[in-house]
Formats: structure tokens, sequence, C-alpha cells
């Protein structure tokens, strides 16, 4: 997936434009809202609210005019839903962090460390009327290691645009590519190894670079079938065999303990990531490797 492709990305989601019923007495919560796309918004499943992320299900979408919709919502609360919340499909694995890699398009002119307003990510004028900076951006080559000051919704692929507390006036689009954190170590890392592809590797070789800095890295759903070399599926995360024999070694020796132990003490035992450890557990769990 070049880098063209994923900067262009977009995201159906929905504003809501009124909370009040619209078919009162009914099973459902019915909301009105506005399409942020310039097709009309037809999903349906599973989704998230934001900013809160809380989970909910959209089980009809009726489309009026002017690219508004009545929405059937179950999973929530109408206290939960405000005017101008985002209603946004599961499927783009929308998180809400505080930490986050962008990647700057190619050519662009150096940025300096500061504080910045970020936008978009959801549609373009998300969060666009906000009056204070949104996070602290520290620039290694074309990748900016962002720290959120607040919950921020992230989509890996999506298009966001920065500009500095000190120039608004200059908005520089970039490309989420990672939501998390790195350390100074890998930050550095991951800044150098990029330079090998000469500034412009695809999202998958991105994902390949954190996959061997970071021992594991969850996907995006629209890379769920890409291979990496060297590393094994768990889920929707992709883990270096290494590392996974090691914790699954792990857990399968301290969990062979007559009486067990309980999970959060084989966190504190075992060397590694929680995230990752957690996932390994689940998976042995699941095939009934361990009982």
């Amino acid at each position: 997936m070049s880098e063209q492709r994923i900067n262009k990305l977009t995201i159906k989601c929905a504003e809501v434009k009124d909370n009040s019923e619209q078919n009162r007495g009914g099973k459902f919560i019915s909301i009105l809202c506005q399409s942020k796309d310039d097709q009309p918004f037809d999903e349906t499943g599973e989704a998230v609210i934001l900013p809160s992320g809380k989970n909910l299900s959209i089980r009809n979408c009726e489309n009026t005019t002017g690219g508004e919709c009545i929405l059937s919502l179950k999973g929530i609360h109408r206290k939960d839903i405000k005017r101008g919340n985002v209603i946004v499909p599961a499927s783009f694995a929308v998180e809400s962090g505080k930490d986050a890699f962008i990647l700057l398009p190619s050519g662009k002119e150096r940025h300096l460390k500061g504080n910045y307003f970020v936008e978009g990510g959801i549609f373009n004028d998300y969060n666009k009327r906000n009056n204070r900076p949104s996070a602290s951006i520290t620039f290694f080559g074309r990748v900016g290691v962002v720290r959120f000051f607040y919950p921020f919704p992230l989509v890996t692929g999506a298009r966001y645009y920065i500009s500095n507390e000190n120039n608004r006036d200059l908005i520089t689009p970039v490309t989420l590519i990672f939501p998390g954190a790195l350390n100074q170590r890998e930050s550095a890392q991951l800044s150098e190894r990029i330079l090998k592809f000469g500034g412009r590797p695809s999202l998958k070789a991105l994902y390949s670079i954190i996959l061997r800095i970071k021992h594991f890295v969850k996907l995006p759903v629209y890379l769920k079938d890409d291979e990496f070399d060297g590393s094994i599926r768990s889920g929707m995360f992709v883990v270096m065999s290494r590392e996974y024999d090691r914790i699954k070694g792990a857990l399968l020796k301290r969990t062979s303990v007559v009486g067990g132990v309980e999970e959060k003490k084989l966190c504190e035992q075992i060397k590694g990531d929680d995230i990752l450890i957690h996932q390994v557990l689940g998976e042995l769990l699941t095939n009934k490797v361990i009982v």
C-alpha cells in the first residue's frame, strides 16, 4: 500500500445533529445525523461514538435528504450522546489514545519540536474549532512522535492536519502510521530504518519496522491478510516467532504449577509487554493448550 493511497483513506462517519427521540416508544434509540463523507452514510453493525469511545451497535440506517440520516442505535444510553459527537464503524479500528506516530509527506520542510493543533482523521474538520493545542510533537526526520494532551481518535492510515501553535495558518497534512508509544531508543531506531527506504516506505514496510523493534504489532484491518517474514499471527496481532515461543514457553511452565497462577502474577513474572502476554495467554486458553 503506497503512501499516496494511505494518505487518501476516507472514513465513513456521521455527526450527531439531534439526539432527541425520532420515533418514541421504539426499542432502540433513534437520532438524526449528518454524513461527513461525500457518499451517504449506510453503515450498520458495530460502531464507536467519539470522543467518548463508547461501543454501540447500529441496527438501522434510514437516509433522508441533504446527507442526513436517522440511525437506530443499541447499547448506549441517550445521556451519553451529544450534538457534535461522531459515530464511526468499528471496522476502522478507531482508538482513543494519547500517543501516536505520524508520517510527514516527502520533501516537506523541517518541522521543529513544539505544541501543535491536530485536526482531521475522522473527517477534515474534526477538532478544527479547538482553541488550544492538541499535542506536543517531536520529529525524527519525516516521523513525528505525538503526545496528545487529551484522548484523541486515532485511525491508522488516515489523514490528519497539523499546525504549530505559533503559526496556525501553516497547515501540513500527515498520515497516522501507528497508534501507540515507543521509547526514545525505539523512536530513534524507527527514524533510522525509515531512511533506508529513501523516506518513502509503504504502510506494510512501516509496520514491519515497528514489528522488529517492538517484537509485536496490532495490524489495522486493511493489513489483516499481509504476511511478515519471521512472524506468526495471533488474532489481529503479528508477533516475531522467537518472542512468541519465549512467552508461550514461560506461560506453559508457570501454569503447570499445582493450583495454577493468577493472571496478574503471570504478567509480573514474565518479562515482556503486558498486552502481548495477555494476547498469547488468551490464545492458549481459547485453544485449550492451557486449562
